[in-house]
């Protein structure tokens, strides 16, 4: 089900009001005192202090009070829909960055074949893994499992939403595959639509930027 306009500009307004609410912190500035609150994630208490060691928002649960940071490394979990890109192509499976603390593996096995023909991967579906995926292309996957080793995530895109994502531009009206030189769109206040089919993944506003 393609995800309507307003629907993604109700979901940023509220992302925004609730950070609005929050205090903004940085490193070694003083949170509240440690006689009313325990310090938490991002937080440290000194001589009765607590103070906050990450730059993030003051968040508060009962008596403990810790920092949310503004940046942090996502945790795959089994059946998380995510978005990467293709960082490398090793045998039988693409490594796939989606900013977790290690690269995303996809097997060869858990893609979807052109026209959805089941059979066996072959010696030539091997050498010709870029016509599937190459490097720096965008594409949506679901998380089928966790390396309890190491604790990356494997990657299926046998469902037919999802794949390598295009994208278009709201007011240049383009639109091109993800490994686009002409992936950047400079008009000012131009929105970029990362999509498969009629499934939108990412919906991303530019600044305003000259051309």
């Amino acid at each position: 089900r393609r995800v309507h306009g307003d629907i993604i500009k109700k979901i940023k307004e509220e992302m925004m009001m609730e950070e609005e609410k929050s205090e903004i912190i940085i490193p070694g500035e003083e949170i509240c005192k440690a006689e009313s609150y325990m310090a938490g994630h991002g937080a440290y208490e000194e001589k009765g202090v607590i103070y906050a060691s990450l730059a993030g928002t003051v968040q508060k649960a009962d008596k403990l009070v810790y920092v949310k940071p503004f940046k942090a490394r996502y945790h795959p979990e089994s059946g998380d829909v995510v978005v990467g890109r293709i960082v490398a192509i090793e045998s039988k499976r693409w490594k796939v960055d989606i900013n977790a603390g290690h690269h995303a593996s996809l097997l060869l096995t858990a893609i979807n074949l052109p026209g959805g023909e089941q059979r066996r991967r072959s010696e030539e579906d091997k050498l010709h893994m870029r016509d599937f995926y190459s490097e720096n292309e965008l594409v949506s996957g679901e998380v089928q499992s966790i390396n309890p080793f190491d604790g990356s995530a494997n990657l299926h895109t046998r469902n037919l939403k999802y794949g390598k994502l295009k994208w278009s531009s709201s007011q240049c009206a383009a639109s091109f595959n993800s490994q686009d030189e002409a992936s950047f769109c400079y008009f000012r206040g131009c929105s970029k639509t990362y999509y498969r089919d009629e499934w939108v993944y990412l919906d991303l506003l530019f600044p305003n930027l000259d051309h």
